[in-house]
């Protein structure tokens, strides 16, 4: 488990802000059809959230699904069992004064272009956007920029061979 004290401490001596906190999402699915495993993810993610709320961090990266099957009604699917989740998320967050940033994801991922992630957002109007450039793979980033506008709180940067997600360093 995380010293969420110590990091604390070591973050104001050495200067460092803290930001953001990515949620787990290779052991959490807040998607996830199982509805036990998604409950256990989302009370993990709540405990994650309290805690890292108390030492000062307010914004929490998810991501609203891992990647889908090509079938639009597991889609459908998975996307209002994401939806739910993040209702959730978005609530339990603000009580602590932080806010949900739900990341733009590539490929088949819930959240690929800017019209499946706002139709994402209008369920809560606390969630925000953690724009991850090396993510967009569909759509212009201008376009995607000023779609989303106030609602991108916090991003990913890094570069791509606009094919795929490679996460290279900018440049």
């Amino acid at each position: 488990h995380l010293d969420y004290k110590a990091l604390k401490q070591y973050s104001k001596k050495y200067g460092v802000e803290l930001w953001s906190y990515h949620i787990p999402f290779q052991t959490t699915d807040i998607a996830n059809a199982d509805r036990a495993w998604r409950l256990c993810s989302l009370e993990y993610i709540c405990e994650l959230i309290k805690q890292a709320s108390e030492i000062g961090i307010h914004k929490f990266v998810t991501h609203a699904s891992t990647e889908l099957p090509d079938d639009p009604v597991k889609r459908a699917d998975t996307l209002a069992i994401a939806k739910e989740s993040l209702l959730q998320l978005a609530d339990f967050a603000a009580n602590y004064g932080s806010v949900i940033c739900v990341e733009d994801l590539p490929r088949r991922c819930l959240g690929n272009c800017s019209e499946e992630l706002l139709d994402i957002l209008s369920i809560n109007d606390k969630l925000r956007v953690c724009f991850d450039t090396n993510h967009l793979l569909g759509e212009d980033i201008l376009s995607f920029v000023k779609r989303m506008g106030d609602k991108i709180v916090t991003i990913h940067v890094s570069d791509y061979d606009y094919i795929d997600e490679r996460h290279w360093l900018p440049g």
